[in-house]
């Protein structure tokens, strides 16, 4: 008799780490052009996405927003565009890259209200990242941008809830392979493959 069945839930790349303010912790990985997020506690898959066309998963990142941040954007009051408040709505975000150069935002919601919790997709946004593959994405530390890093050296930021392309920097050159933010979110650095740091 069969107790229970486990289907394959990742087939290489990154991997990216979810906690919830509850204290249950998830991870993020694809099995080719399925995006999955895994449960760290009993292993099960709360949430799947199946990416059109069968565009294989390549790179990928999760943030955990702040669901108690509120800026005067949000409440739909005016604020200068250099302000740095945070807009956050109140869930998770996972960006990704496929092998068919488009890039995929996508608002996670999960339900833990049950014996096992269950996890529940929407597309926020996507595009063509360039004319050159994704190296490596990641999120500023509240979700409000996505940089991408491209395998010609390009970097560009995302800014995922205005839908628009915010900065797009040349870079030094060299396959991008890690994107940091500062705690502030006021920089972020760009490592290549041939050892190049562009701050």
């Amino acid at each position: 008799r069969v107790r229970w069945t486990q289907k394959p839930c990742y087939s290489g790349g990154t991997v990216a780490s979810l906690a919830t303010p509850s204290g249950e912790q998830y991870l993020a990985a694809a099995f080719g052009s399925t995006l999955n997020v895994v449960s760290v506690t009993d292993g099960h898959v709360i949430g799947a996405f199946d990416v059109p066309l069968d565009d294989p998963v390549l790179h990928l990142d999760a943030v955990a927003a702040d669901a108690s941040v509120l800026t005067a954007r949000q409440k739909g009051e005016e604020v200068d565009d250099d302000d740095d408040e945070v807009v956050v709505p109140p869930t998770a975000f996972i960006g990704f890259s496929t092998h068919g150069l488009q890039v995929y935002v996508l608002a996670l919601t999960i339900d833990e209200t049950h014996e096992r919790a269950k996890g529940t997709f929407s597309v926020v946004k996507t595009w063509t990242a360039s004319q050159h593959a994704v190296g490596c994405l990641k999120f500023s530390n509240k979700g409000t941008h996505l940089a991408s890093g491209a395998t010609d050296g390009g970097l560009k930021m995302w800014d995922v809830h205005h839908h628009h392309l915010s900065h797009n920097y040349k870079g030094q050159g060299g396959v991008v392979t890690a994107i940091a933010f500062s705690e502030g979110n006021k920089l972020f650095a760009a490592g290549t493959f041939q050892g190049y740091v562009s701050l």
